[in-house]
C-alpha cells in the first residue's frame, strides 16, 4: 500500500474538479489569496509538494523553515532547499508567502482591546500582568487613576503604595494602550470602568470564539448588580459591578461610539476604584444577600460556559440571551450544565440565524 503524504488534507471548499485531484494552490500570478484545500501539517512535514512554485523563491512566514540538503547528482557541493513546517497548524499560501496558522494560537493584543489579566509581579514603577499573550504585559504607574482621582505626577509615595492598588494575584480589568512589534504590550486602567475585579467568577474561553463588540461590559441582573466583562483575551469575568445603571447596552449596532467611556461602567475619574467598593459592600451585606449574589454570579458564569462548550460566539448579547433562556425554562445550575439545556441554546441560536426556516418548512 503506497504511503500518502505526511500532511493531512482537510477539505474546506471544493470548486469543481474530481475528488482525487491534488490541492489547488493559487500561483503567484493568479491573484489568489487563499488555498482551496486547507492542509493540516505537523512539525517536520515537507511542504514542497503543497506549493506551486520553487521553495527558493518563496517567502517563509510563521511556522515555516528552510532546510538545505545535498542534491542528488554528480556535483557533491550542490545543495537543494526545501520547506518544512515547524508548528502544528493549517498551511496558508498567499502569493509567494507560505506560512502555517497555528491551531491553538495565543491571544494577539490589539490597541483598544479590553482585557482581563492577573498581576504576576511588581517591578519598579510597573505591574507585570498575564493576559494570555506571548509575553506578559506591563502597566505603568502613570497609566492608573489615583485613588483620590487627582491628576498629578506620581511620587515615591505612590510607588511604595502600588500593592495597595494591585497586588500579586489580583485580577484586573484594563485596556491595551500599545502593542509593539517585539511582542511587548502596554496597558492602562484609567477611569472607573477599569481596575481590580473583586470576587466574581472567571470563565476561560478561546479568544477565537469571542465576537468583538462595542461594549464588552453588560448587565445581567439589575436587582443584584451583576454584570459581565468580556475580555478579548479569552477571560470572561462575571460579578458585581458598581453603577450598573450606567452600563451601555450590549448591542452590535452601527451607532457611532465617539465617547471614550462608552460601553464601560459609568462615573468620572473621581469615583472610588471598583474592587474596593465591592469588598466594602459585600462585607456589609447579609448572609441571604451574599447567597443570592453567589447564585446569580454562578448562573451568569454557567451561561458563558454553555456557549464555550458549544463553540458558539461569546459576546455580551449571547450571554444575556442564554441567561434569559435559563430564566424562561426555570433551569437551575445543574440543569444549565445538562445536555438538554445546551440543545435548547442551539435551537434558539438556529432560530436567530435563520428566522424564516419555519416558514420554508410549511410551504
Amino acid at each position: 500500500m503506497a504511503a500518502g503524504p505526511t500532511s493531512q488534507s482537510v477539505r474546506m471548499q471544493q470548486q469543481g474538479g474530481s475528488e482525487g485531484e491534488g490541492p489547488q494552490v493559487p500561483t503567484p500570478f493568479s491573484g489568489g489569496s487563499a488555498v482551496v484545500d486547507a492542509h493540516l501539517v505537523y512539525p517536520g512535514d515537507a511542504l514542497d509538494h503543497l506549493i506551486a512554485h520553487a521553495a527558493s523563491s518563496c517567502l517563509k512566514g510563521h511556522g515555516v523553515a528552510a532546510v538545505r540538503s545535498k542534491a542528488a547528482g554528480e556535483n557533491d557541493n550542490a545543495t537543494s532547499e526545501s520547506l518544512v513546517a515547524t508548528t502544528l497548524g493549517v498551511l496558508e499560501v498567499v502569493n509567494r508567502l507560505v506560512s502555517v496558522r497555528p491551531l491553538h494560537a495565543r491571544y494577539s493584543p490589539q490597541v483598544g482591546d479590553v482585557v482581563v489579566g492577573r498581576v504576576m509581579a511588581i517591578s519598579g514603577r510597573r505591574w507585570q500582568i498575564d493576559i494570555g499573550a506571548r509575553r506578559d504585559a506591563s502597566m505603568q504607574l502613570s497609566a492608573v487613576t489615583l485613588p483620590d482621582g487627582e491628576r498629578r505626577r506620581r511620587t515615591r509615595d505612590d510607588q511604595n503604595a502600588m500593592r495597595a492598588a494591585f497586588a500579586e494575584g489580583d485580577l484586573v480589568c484594563c485596556e491595551v494602550q500599545a502593542a509593539h512589534r517585539d511582542g511587548g504590550v502596554a496597558l492602562h486602567a484609567r477611569g472607573t470602568r477599569y481596575g481590580k475585579l473583586a470576587g466574581g467568577a472567571t470563565v476561560y474561553v478561546h479568544p477565537s470564539v469571542l465576537k468583538r463588540s462595542r461594549h464588552p461590559f453588560c448587565e445581567l441582573d439589575a436587582d443584584l448588580g451583576i454584570g459581565c466583562v468580556v475580555g478579548y483575551n479569552g477571560v470572561v469575568w462575571c460579578g458585581r459591578l458598581p453603577n450598573l445603571q450606567d452600563v451601555a447596552p450590549a448591542d452590535d449596532g452601527d451607532d457611532d461610539d465617539d465617547d471614550d467611556d462608552a460601553g464601560g461602567v459609568g462615573g468620572d475619574d473621581n469615583d472610588e476604584p471598583r474592587g474596593d467598593d465591592m469588598e466594602v459592600e459585600e462585607a456589609k451585606s447579609t448572609p441571604a444577600e451574599r447567597r443570592a449574589l453567589a447564585e446569580g454570579v454562578a448562573r451568569a458564569a454557567a451561561s458563558v460556559d454553555v456557549l464555550r462548550r458549544l463553540g458558539l460566539p461569546v459576546h455580551p448579547q449571547a450571554v444575556i440571551a442564554t441567561r434569559k433562556l435559563a430564566d424562561e425554562v426555570n433551569a437551575d445550575l445543574r440543569a444549565m450544565a445538562d445536555a438538554s439545556f445546551a440543545r435548547l441554546v442551539l435551537e434558539r441560536e438556529a432560530e436567530r440565524r435563520n428566522p424564516n426556516a419555519d416558514d420554508d418548512d410549511n410551504m
